[in-house]
């Protein structure tokens, strides 16, 4: 087979793990954390779940969560650049 698409399949798995576990790693800080917790809590204020409850973020919870797919992906996008 073609290598090109391999190598595509393999760059797409390793970013899309990498976002992944950034956002979860994000979360995961943002319980742990008590001054996190304060920008995060308003996540879990609303009694009624609807399909919006998932976007009620704290404008600094996203800057973090953005930040840390930055520093999780940049090592993928630069091995893959690198070659």
């Amino acid at each position: 087979g073609d290598i090109t698409f391999w190598w595509a399949l393999v760059y797409s798995a390793l970013f899309g793990l990498a976002v992944d576990f950034a956002r979860f790693y994000s979360h995961f800080l943002h319980h742990y954390h008590p001054l996190l917790w304060a920008f995060h809590k308003i996540h879990h204020v609303p009694e009624v779940l609807t399909p919006f409850t998932g976007f009620r973020v704290h404008p600094i919870e996203q800057f973090i969560e953005y930040f840390l797919i930055l520093l999780f992906t940049v090592p993928v996008v630069g091995a893959f650049s690198y070659f």
